[in-house]
């Protein structure tokens, strides 16, 4: 792999992002999900902002329709960066199944989150779509994360693309919930693993 597509975390402390995780100020939490933004899009980590860090996860007006504001700035973010595209979040089936119809020529990687195995706060990896094992972890010598798992996010485009198996346009919007992606398109014979419905979520 490319260096860019496996680029490792810059804020290790430990005690820091423990502190972080108790809320004591000016504590700073470790820049897993920077890292995994950067290795996902092959962005240098000097171009990625550390979004945990600078937009403290506390609720506001917006966190129940769009999520927390770290999350809307990392989603602002990448729409910047990549016209056309966005991220976007789903919850982890008990048995994995890809977000990725099959060769539809999306990413091979999605960012999992799951429990730090260092402590008491979240930790984010790389893993591949295909079978939800793990692609990199931008923790030095890091080993994945550990249930349970609350989203595992990809890089989706807004629509519309050519479905995969009949070639008419498909369209992406983000809807509802803040994890939750609905498409307007479906095969019965090939049923779509690029979204999960409402009930599954």
């Amino acid at each position: 792999m490319s260096g860019l597509r496996t680029q490792a975390q810059e804020h290790t402390d430990l005690a820091s992002t423990q502190a972080w995780a108790e809320g004591v100020p000016g504590a700073l939490p470790g820049d897993c999900w920077r890292a995994c933004l950067a290795s996902l899009l092959e962005v240098p980590m000097s171009e990625t902002p550390h979004f945990v860090a600078l937009y403290p996860d506390v609720d506001d007006e917006l966190s129940a329709a769009e999520g927390p504001a770290w999350w809307r700035a990392s989603k602002a973010w990448v729409e910047e960066i990549r016209p056309g595209w966005t991220i976007a979040a789903w919850d982890v089936p008990e048995t994995w199944r890809p977000i990725y119809l099959e060769s539809s020529g999306m990413p091979d990687r999605v960012i999992l989150s799951g429990r730090s195995p260092r402590g008491d706060w979240l930790h984010s990896a790389l893993v591949w779509d295909a079978d939800g094992t793990l692609a990199h972890d931008p923790f030095p010598g890091g080993t994945g994360v550990v249930a349970p798992y609350p989203d595992r996010i990809a890089l989706v485009p807004r629509g519309p693309r050519p479905c995969a198996i009949c070639g008419e346009p498909v369209y992406l919007t983000v809807s509802g919930a803040w994890r939750h992606v609905e498409r307007d398109h479906a095969h019965d014979a090939a049923p779509s693993s690029l979204v999960v419905s409402h009930a599954d979520a």
